[in-house]
């Protein structure tokens, strides 16, 4: 290829995301030990998809041969793929996109210098190519918002009092106290000697009276007694009473999670 000098220069348009970088290449092809073609310019790959170059051809010798640059990718390139400048010391400049669409959708781009003889049936001499990676930076992870804190427990005060008989107790005292805002306070009973069913104690100024319900009330032994303190963001408090045979009833504290209708260990 007589002297025809060939520069492709692959620019970012200017409207591109300003994280989009662009990686630079330098190609030439050589006969008979000289330098007839030289292509030089970068490659851009815009975070929105798609690719950007521009492209300057150079012929330095005029025997009738051409300086060309090839051009191809992963995706189909819409207009032309090759650049072309003929005579002697010759440069054009062309420009070129690739479609985007998708984020990272050309994955690399072939620059390939050399010669073609239009009086020859377009023979051609094809000289190194070079292809360029689109680096293609993971998007950023965002950061997790961080964990709702755990739901707090209620920690009311329980105070009760019995009497107890062989066959029967009697309940003399059953406060609750330091009752959250916005909380209530059930009692619950199984067994012959309970109320006829579930009683909801009124709570003022943080306060309820849960021995309204029972005055007068021979529970029997194995009677089961639950005074529930709920409320819908915390962790619910349960006392629970078993009534046993001329004893006190035994006591236990037990925990009532958010949603759940049995209680468990605190």
């Amino acid at each position: 290829m007589g002297g025809r000098f060939a520069v492709l220069t692959l620019l970012a348009a200017l409207g591109f995301a300003q994280t989009a970088q662009a990686e630079d290449f330098s190609l030439t092809h050589s006969h008979s030990r000289q330098e007839d073609a030289r292509a030089d310019g970068s490659v851009t790959f815009p975070d929105t998809g798609g690719a950007e170059f521009s492209v300057s051809v150079t012929d330095r010798s005029e025997d009738g041969w051409c300086a060309q640059v090839w051009v191809s990718s992963n995706v189909a390139i819409p207009a032309h793929d090759d650049f072309r400048a003929c005579g002697v010391t010759v440069q054009k400049t062309y420009a070129l996109s690739l479609p985007g669409g998708a984020r990272c959708n050309v994955g690399f781009v072939d620059i390939q210098i050399g010669r073609i003889d239009p009086s020859n049936g377009n023979a051609i001499e094809l000289g190194p190519l070079r292809r360029i990676a689109n680096p293609c930076p993971p998007l950023p992870t965002p950061t997790p918002a961080p964990p709702p804190p755990p739901p707090t427990r209620i920690d009311a005060r329980v105070d009760h009092n019995w009497t107890a008989f062989r066959r029967w107790t009697r309940n003399e005292q059953l406060a609750v106290s330091d009752i959250p805002e916005g909380a209530a306070v059930e009692l619950r009973c199984r067994g012959k000697g309970c109320p006829p069913k579930r009683r909801t104690v009124a709570v003022q100024g943080g306060k309820a009276d849960a021995h309204r319900v029972l005055r007068g009330r021979h529970l029997r032994v194995g009677d089961v007694l639950e005074l529930r303190i709920t409320r819908a963001d915390m962790i619910g408090k349960v006392a629970r009473f078993t009534i046993r045979r001329s004893k006190s009833p035994l006591f236990r504290r037990l925990c009532l999670p958010i949603g759940a209708k049995t209680p468990t260990h605190c």
